[in-house]
């Protein structure tokens, strides 16, 4: 070590030791001396190996020759033995943590990221990598070519790691320091459970069979819907995950249905008590209304595009399996049955004895013809981080039927059709927007 490095060595010393005696919980002295030497050792060798004027300083090549090696990461790095080849005890990370902040009062430690990644080259089974950034502020005494001297007291960021398995830690290594904050983006393992809560407020087509002899004012119907759902993300790699949930929706449809005489009635020919025959003609105008719960069971895969840190896309496509668990259908209006006699050409209407009256519709009847359906589900969105684990989710969404969703036996409406099919089925496909809070398990 020269004069220089040696002047510059004893003010980072005087800037950054503490001058007061102190002690880690349950740590012997030896353990708090081996810590505190570890340091004054990179400090010392930082000083004797690098630039200090540089803005981005990293370790010279002779350093490396004589203290560094690579990582697998292949980044050159100052690795410091393992601390139980020389301790008595076994050192724990919130033990080395206040020995640093306690020994060194100019140094400010700051954990910017940690998690949990494939031990990093390491033979730990279950080791857990850290990565912080110390906030070092200095006053640097040195000397530029003209042999002048000139101080300056900045604030420099060491960028430090080391393995923790368990509550303890091994193989401490400083990567490099820098004038500027540097921001870690970690290696990290992607291969977590994330668990997500969401609702959905949804824009909900319904279509149903087509009626004959109906004057049916749509056979598609367009009407709001919401929809709450738990789930769980199992993420495969940083891009990509699976995903399976439970969610339930609630529907409401109104339809008008009128009813008049078409001249291809033949086929409906009843009979009166008097033996002839005629043709029942309801003029009708009723408001059926269908309201219907289903669950839902969605099967999806996830593919993230950006860092997973921060603000970033997905997109998600994958089926649901649902079924409906209660839903009604109520009939409102009026409706008045009229007797057509083809064989005189001849209309009988308000006639009580033979059943020709007018009356109100005031009905309801529960749907009973539940059925399995499937839908196909593709949605789009963006994840915001509110922390390490929690994070917040906004999509866009379609949804569509492959089949019915269910059926109604169509026993409600004797009185105010004339002709009526057997069963009518119900299809849905739905779009909108879905707002999820994520919590992430880590391992």
């Amino acid at each position: 070590m020269n004069k220089i490095h040696k002047l510059i060595f004893i003010a980072v010393m005087v800037s950054v030791c503490g001058t007061y005696p102190v002690k880690a919980q349950n740590l012997s002295n030896a353990g708090e001396e081996h810590i505190q030497n570890k340091m004054l050792e990179f400090l010392y060798n930082y000083i004797s190996y690098s630039d200090i004027n540089s803005n981005q300083i990293f370790f010279s090549s002779d350093f490396y020759k004589e203290f560094g090696k690579l990582n697998s990461s292949g980044m050159k790095t100052l690795i410091f033995n393992d601390l139980t080849d020389s301790l008595p005890e076994q050192i724990k990370l919130e033990q080395y943590l206040m020995v640093l902040k306690q020994k060194f009062s100019g140094i400010n430690i700051k954990t910017v990221y940690k998690e949990p990644f494939s031990n990093f080259g390491l033979q730990y089974k279950g080791a857990v990598r850290i990565s912080q950034v110390i906030e070092l502020e200095r006053t640097v005494i040195a000397f530029n070519k003209q042999k002048k001297v000139y101080r300056s007291k900045n604030t420099l960021y060491l960028v430090v790691s080391f393995a923790k398995i368990g509550g303890l830690f091994y193989d401490f290594s400083a990567d490099y320091i820098s004038k500027q904050k540097p921001e870690l983006l970690p290696l990290i393992n992607y291969k977590y459970i994330q668990t997500e809560l969401g609702a959905a407020f949804k824009s909900n087509t319904v279509t149903t069979d087509e009626m004959p002899y109906t004057a049916l004012d749509a056979y598609q119907f367009t009407t709001p819907g919401y929809e709450t759902g738990i789930g769980a993300i199992y993420n495969l790699s940083r891009s990509l995950g699976v995903g399976v949930g439970l969610n339930a929706n609630r529907v409401s449809v109104s339809m008008n249905i009128s009813s008049e005489i078409k001249p291809n009635w033949s086929s409906s020919k009843l009979t009166d008590k008097d033996g002839d025959l005629y043709v029942p003609v309801f003029n009708s105008a009723v408001t059926e209304k269908t309201q219907f719960t289903f669950v839902g069971i969605p099967v999806f895969a996830e593919y993230r595009l950006g860092n997973v840190l921060k603000l970033h896309a997905f997109a998600r496509a994958g089926f649901e399996i649902s079924t409906m668990v209660a839903g009604t259908v109520t009939a409102n209006g009026n409706s008045e049955l009229k007797g057509y006699y083809p064989d005189i050409n001849l209309t009988l209407y308000n006639l009580p004895e033979y059943g020709f009256v007018y009356k109100d519709i005031n009905s309801e009847m529960a749907i009973s013809q539940p059925h399995i359906a499937i839908s196909s589900n593709i949605s789009a969105g963006v994840v915001l981080p509110l922390g390490t684990r929690m994070s917040v989710s906004g999509a866009a969404f379609y949804q569509t039927g492959i089949n019915a969703m269910f059926s109604t036996d169509n026993s409600y409406r004797s009185d105010y059709m004339a002709i009526k099919p057997e069963s009518t089925t119900f299809s849905q496909k739905a779009m909108g927007l879905k707002v999820s809070l994520l919590y992430r398990l880590l391992k």
